[in-house]
């Protein structure tokens, strides 16, 4: 019994980009519309409703937004908007190009919305029938073969195969009742009277463009096959005919269609076909991949680019002097023409392809070209080139070349006039990196429903497929109108440019000259182009090219380029915090470390050796990119500062071998150079058998989780064994470009929503400061350690069902009661961070940690169950706000940090002093010191006494 697979997946973008999309469309204030009252908005039309609007919109129908809300489906709408407008000579029901016209309108006959009460297709793409019923549109994609008089009936029968093997070719999507996508795969049958795709001998198709019409209006239909072909009528000239294959663009790429195409090739000059890889679609959708791609695409085409599709629209340049200069297709493609590049120009531009140093393609190449050339046409300087791509992601994903499916991500991007003067290497790195910067969710979020009439639908092949190496790129541009797109083909040795420009105000033959000669101009400059990075190397930043440019020369003066650079990305909030204090005090949130390495033997016995010391460091700092990193102010963020990590040879690590000290800890060093990492290394030699190590660093680079992280990498680097895992750890550039994003989005706008709430009723707590102690003015922090047994701390926790953090807060909460005298109580204290949401966190080595708020109100008929309750209550509700940084909240609404208080607690467990190096050689941490900027910080000591359940303070 045929079964069927499905999967569901969720492609809707967030209800306020939708409202956004529709309430810009239709020219009102989102901000007053309640969008959840919407049965289109909520259901699965969403997309399609941005659609309708936009078709409506160009036809000159006016949609009004009470009709939208209250509409139970677009159809209901279309019928609604039908009737209201029902009687106009020429517009809804004209028998020109309206509503109901015969023609191309909303309700046309034959591509219209509700034709003749059946399925009907709108541009090939998005499908109701009259009952309202919300169906996926068919936006297909075509091929064609000659074949010879006898081969329909082999080549019929390897397709059935095909479908056979591949579950894309068996697959349909729907809209399932909650509105999400869904794709169902029918069960392979291998009977000839029971094919999956759709066949007909002859439909009377006398040409391409008929052929293509036929089988649009074949697969319209919701229950017709995703695949279809026919064999059209016998060329009388060359005693062949043409096979012509469609198929539902969201389930085969352009790749998938040519492997097909290569099949059906072999077979028909009778050779044996090699089964392709059977990688499922359908599997793959179900595992939740589909869901880096954008699902059914929904983009806006004009009806010719289903009619007349240029990758099969042989029409060549024409010398004649008719007004258009150009040569038609049975009089169709009146704007349109196909050149082909001179040989020297497309190897050139292949060659710019494998141009490793140039870290470019030709996809950006001709994106930068079309763009100076339409913008050269147009003349507009605020112009701006809003392209959409799709490519492949086979490699990205391990997906098998030869598999069947649709196997593409979709990337939005801009691309801005040429600047003054600009060189064509910018034009070219502008137009890539832009195109790099954007992942899928922004182009989903940012792009469906747009007004602007610009896509690109490009498709790169892998360059092991050169024998099926075409490129397919699409162009229309809102200030030219609707139509300009172009297609360029570039296989083997040969690059052919198609242009259509119907319905603009364009000059086919000045556009195609224009784009020839900068092609030419590009190639040649690219060709020769030096080694260079682009801003698509560094995508953490959203850096200018003159910011890229300072940076190199600046680099170039200390005897580095920028190719030295490993990676940019922009700072947390916990260091820009730190900067601001180092700034006032070069000393502050510095750490040092004292180590002392001894033997019981001289060096020569075994000892530990200086080399190896250095040696073992120089790994760590390798394998670490947080140890090679130095700090530049951010170009594209005010007040801020990036960080640039540098390659390992660019950036040896600082070691000084001096003498031992005569006493006390060596004098603070100078602040590092600039492209210098502040952290640096002293080892002195006390005697044969004994080294001591003074490490020096920013606590900007680490934090004290990343302190032992980095102990045991340098232990495991000096015995050279491989402790640490292969694999190396996350850089900590992907966790502070992550708090980035966050700052703007929902949950760092929940976080700040509730830490704002938390403090608005805080009490400021600021203990007396004590400016005579030398050790409070000298930015050391005071530190008390308590040995607490730990069965008996255990006990307690179990028995108040806390943790030994909630009992410290109280603890300390307690102390600054009894000092300020008041039940408020309002301090700072410290969480490690690594339970964040990025994977891999543990493992991360820098500055995690973030400094949470504890406020509490401590009256005298407090318990002491009631305050551990309220300690952990606040704990729990704050835990899941952790990472949000408190410098992010809005000044204006909340108190400062500074002003919660002038204490900030910090709790770790003790860690042993004395380790092992290597066999024989101990290890003793001697001094751990770190210089903050809480310099106003009296420490007070109190015991916590737990009698008839109240609070009573014993001073010390």
């Amino acid at each position: 019994m045929a079964h069927s697979d499905s999967a569901e997946i969720l492609m809707e973008p967030s209800k306020l980009v939708l409202g956004k999309v529709i309430a810009d469309l239709l020219e009102i204030d989102a901000e007053s519309l309640d969008w959840n009252t919407s049965f289109i908005l909520l259901g699965g039309d969403s997309i399609l409703a941005i659609d309708f609007i936009v078709r409506c919109r160009d036809e000159g129908i006016v949609v009004d937004m009470k009709e939208l809300l209250e509409a139970e489906s677009l159809a209901a709408l279309a019928e609604q908007i039908d009737r209201r407008n029902i009687g106009a000579a020429n517009g809804v029901n004209g028998h020109t190009n309206g509503v109901n016209g015969n023609g191309n309108g909303v309700h046309g006959h034959a591509n219209g919305l509700n034709g003749h009460g059946k399925p009907a297709v709108l541009n090939g793409r998005n499908d109701w029938n009259a009952s309202g019923t919300a169906v996926v549109g068919r936006r297909l994609r075509f091929a064609s073969m000659e074949i010879a008089q006898g081969e329909v009936a082999p080549i019929l029968s390897t397709l059935e195969r095909i479908v056979a093997r591949h579950s894309a070719l068996r697959s349909k999507w729907s809209v399932s009742s909650l509105g999400h996508w869904k794709l169902t795969s029918s069960a392979p049958s291998t009977t000839m009277g029971h094919r999956q795709f759709y066949f007909a001998e002859s439909l009377g198709a006398e040409n391409m463009n008929d052929a293509y019409e036929a089988l649009t209006r074949a697969l319209a239909s919701v229950e017709a096959p995703p695949f279809g072909c026919l064999a059209m009528a016998n060329h009388a000239i060359k005693g062949t005919r043409t096979m012509v294959l469609a198929a539902d663009a969201n389930l085969v790429d352009s790749l998938s269609m040519r492997l097909v195409l290569r099949e059906l090739e072999v077979c028909a000059k009778g050779s044996h076909v090699e089964p392709s890889f059977d990688f499922q679609f359908s599997d793959w959708v179900a595992q939740g991949c589909y869901g880096r791609s954008v699902g059914p695409r929904h983009r806006r085409t004009s009806p010719r680019s289903l009619k007349y599709p240029l990758e099969e629209a042989n029409v060549t340049r024409s010398k004649s002097t008719d007004d258009t200069g150009m040569s038609g297709l049975d009089g169709h493609a009146e704007g349109f023409l196909t050149f082909t590049l001179s040989h020297s120009t497309t190897e050139k531009l292949l060659a710019s392809q494998t141009h490793a140093s140039l870290r470019t393609s030709p996809v950006d190449i001709v994106n930068a070209a079309l763009s100076r050339a339409l913008w050269s046409h147009s003349q507009d300087p605020e112009a701006v080139l809003r392209i959409q791509s799709a490519y492949s992601i086979r490699e990205e994903q391990s997906i098998p070349l030869e598999s069947i499916g649709c196997y593409e991500v979709e990337v939005g991007f801009e691309a801005l006039a040429p600047e003054p003067q600009e060189r064509l290497i910018h034009a070219v790195r502008r137009t890539r990196d832009a195109r790099a910067g954007h992942s899928c969710r922004d182009v989903l979020e940012r792009c469906a429903g747009s007004t602007a009439a610009i896509y690109v639908d490009c498709t790169r092949l892998e360059k092991s497929q050169q024998d099926l190496s075409c490129r397919d790129w699409r162009f229309s541009d809102p200030i030219l109108g609707h139509g300009a797109r172009v297609v360029v083909e570039m296989v083997a040795d040969q690059a052919r440019v198609s242009v259509d420009l119907e319905g603009t105000s364009l000059d086919a033959e000045r556009v195609a000259n224009e784009l020839e000669s900068c092609l030419e101009q590009m190639a040649n400059a690219l060709i020769n182009a030096p080694p260079t990075a682009t801003l698509a190397d560094f995508p953490l930043v959203q850096w200018p090219y003159s910011a890229l440019d300072e940076l190199a020369a600046e680099l170039q003066t200390h005897s580095m380029s920028i190719d030295d650079v490993e990676s940019i990305a922009p700072c947390s909030a916990v260091q820009e915090s730190f900067f601001v204090s180092q700034a006032m005090n070069s000393a502050s949130y510095v750490s040092h470390v004292s180590i002392t390495l001894q033997s019981a033997a001289a060096q020569t016995a075994g000892g530990p050796a200086v080399e190896r010391i250095i040696e073992a460091w120089k790994e760590t700092v390798k394998r670490h990119a947080m140890l090679r990193t130095t700090f530049v102010e951010s170009k594209d963020r005010l007040g801020k500062s990036d960080q640039v990590v540098l390659e390992p040879l660019a950036m040896p690590p600082c070691v000084e071998v001096r003498p031992a000290p005569a006493s006390g800890r060596p004098a603070v060093r100078p602040r590092p150079r600039p492209f210098q990492a502040p952290l640096r290394l002293c080892i002195s030699e006390v005697s044969a058998a004994e080294l001591r190590l003074e490490l020096e660093i920013s606590h900007a680079l680490v934090d004290g989780h990343s302190a032992r992280i980095l102990l045991h990498d340098f232990r495991a680097s000096y015995v050279r064994t491989a402790h640490f895992s292969a694999q190396p750890p996350l850089p900590y550039a992907v966790f502070a470009s992550r708090q980035q994003r966050v700052a703007g989005s929902e949950e760092a706008s929940a976080g700040a929503a509730y830490w704002t709430g938390y403090l608005n009723a805080a009490t400021e707590s600021r203990l007396p400061v004590l400016t005579s102690n030398p050790h409070l003015c000298q930015l050391e922090t005071a530190s008390c350690s308590l040995p607490l047994p730990e069965g008996q701390l255990r006990a307690v926790c179990g028995r108040f069902a806390i943790t030994p953090a909630n009992l410290f807060h109280i603890a300390w909460a307690l102390a600054i009661r009894r000092l300020t005298l008041s039940d408020s109580v309002t301090f700072s204290y410290i969480v490690s961070g690594r339970d964040s949401h990025v994977e891999g966190a543990e493992a991360i080595v820098g500055p995690l940690l973030n400094t949470l708020p504890c406020a509490l109100t401590l009256t005298p008929e407090t318990s002491v169950a009631d305050a551990l309750s309220l300690a952990k209550r606040d704990w729990q509700n704050g835990l899941q706000f952790q990472n949000t940084p408190i410098a992010y909240l809005p000044t204006a609404k909340t108190q400062s940090l500074k002003l919660l208080g002038n204490t900030l607690l910090s709790i770790e467990r003790e860690a042993t002093n004395s380790h092992v190096l290597a066999k024989g050689i101990s290890m003793t941490i001697n001094e751990r010191t770190s210089a903050t900027d809480v310099r106003d910080m009296f420490l007070a000591y109190s015991v916590l006494h737990l009698q008839n359940n109240s609070l009573t303070y014993q001073p010390i």
